[in-house]
Order: structure tokens, then C-alpha cells, then sequence
């Protein structure tokens, strides 16, 4: 896993295999209210078994979760 600032999201990035020069494509996996990129890339450990070819990235939300200083959300649900 490689962290990486994207934009202004800071992102965690599981590469694909190391026998292909670049990705064929890109999974980009969101998370939900609360959590963190990190919580999801666990989910492609199991997929690039299959998938070797490509590149998962995850990224956290942009603000600090107001229910919980521990996640992110991707906007305010007190609107």
C-alpha cells in the first residue's frame, strides 16, 4: 500500500502487479459516512488476486466526520 495526496484528498493506492509497467485500469473505491479510505482497501486484496492488471486507489473523504473525529464524510449530513 502506497499513501499518496491526490488533488487534496489524501489516498491510499494498492498497485497493481509488478510484472505490468502500468495499470489497464483503475478501481477507485469510496467509502461511507464515518469511515476512511483505508477501511476499503482491504477489500482489494481479495479482487487483485484476480484482477492483477489493475490499480485500486482509495481515498478519504475531504472533511472530518462531525459525528466522529476518528472518520471523514464526504459532506455534511446537519444541512
Amino acid at each position: 500500500m502506497k499513501n499518496k495526496v491526490i488533488g487534496k484528498l489524501q489516498s491510499y493506492i494498492l498497485p497493481q502487479n509488478e510484472k505490468y509497467s502500468e495499470p489497464d485500469g483503475i478501481v477507485i473505491l469510496i467509502h461511507g459516512y464515518g469511515a476512511n479510505g483505508r477501511d476499503l482497501l482491504s477489500l482489494a486484496d481479495n479482487w487483485i488476486k484476480d484482477m492483477p492488471a489493475l490499480a485500486f486507489v482509495s481515498p478519504d473523504a475531504p472533511d472530518e466526520c462531525e459525528a466522529s473525529s476518528l472518520g471523514r464524510q464526504w459532506f455534511s449530513l446537519q444541512n
